[in-house]
């Protein structure tokens, strides 16, 4: 059952600065939202309108236990770079690996009576 916590809206909206894995600046404004069963912390990404990074998190119990959470979510999700595209990514790791425009092999992975035949990039 959802626990009253008084005063907790003047402490929402918060705007915080955060560095995202390039190094890039980017503000998160956090809001909170009570409903009939608890509450909800959304953060986005300020100023992008729905396309940027959005986290949220829900409890019971009052405001500040999702905000931690949501806290958690942003440090993890703002410190991970995302694949947009998997062609440019599968290109990237064939130059990496020096066979470009090529399908590296793994050495010692056979399907059960193939023969043993690798071939060199």
């Amino acid at each position: 059952m959802k626990r009253r916590v008084p005063g907790w809206k003047t402490d929402f909206p918060i705007r915080e600065s955060v560095e995202d894995f390039a190094g890039k600046q980017r503000t998160i404004v956090i809001d909170c939202h009570e409903g009939g069963l608890g509450y909800t912390v959304r953060a986005s990404e300020e100023g992008k309108d729905g396309r940027g990074y959005q986290f949220a998190s829900y409890s019971e119990i009052g405001p500040y236990s999702p905000l931690g959470r949501v806290r958690q979510k942003m440090s993890r999700g703002l410190a991970t770079r995302h694949i947009t595209t998997f062609t440019k990514a599968w290109a990237n790791a064939c130059r990496a690996a020096g066979c470009p425009g090529r399908i590296p092999t793994v050495r010692g992975h056979f399907r059960p009576g193939a023969k043993a035949k690798v071939r060199q990039c």
